[in-house]
């Protein structure tokens, strides 16, 4: 119950300091500390871990689509090729 209580603690405190995406990728030990209030270090570093393992995921996928869009837009440049001959 105190883990739910100070993970609502800190997700609270983001959204009354209007914490985005980009600003979590700057926060550092002192900012997740004193200013979030997770004073406990084991905590600090799941935190991190767990929010750079979320964008290690938003990028594969981004590469994912990437490659399915360049897939496509070359499977379209020979279809439009064999058109012209």
């Amino acid at each position: 119950m105190l883990q739910i209580k100070a993970g609502y603690e800190v997700t609270k405190k983001i959204e009354e300091l209007l914490v985005d995406g980009d600003l979590l990728l700057l926060l550092t030990e002192k900012n997740l500390q004193h200013d979030l209030g997770v004073d406990n270090a084991i905590t600090r570093k799941r935190f991190r871990y767990c929010y750079s393992s979320f964008l290690m995921l938003l990028f594969l996928i981004s590469l994912a689509c990437l490659y399915y869009l360049f897939s496509l837009l070359l499977i379209f440049n020979i279809y439009c090729a064999k058109l012209q001959y």
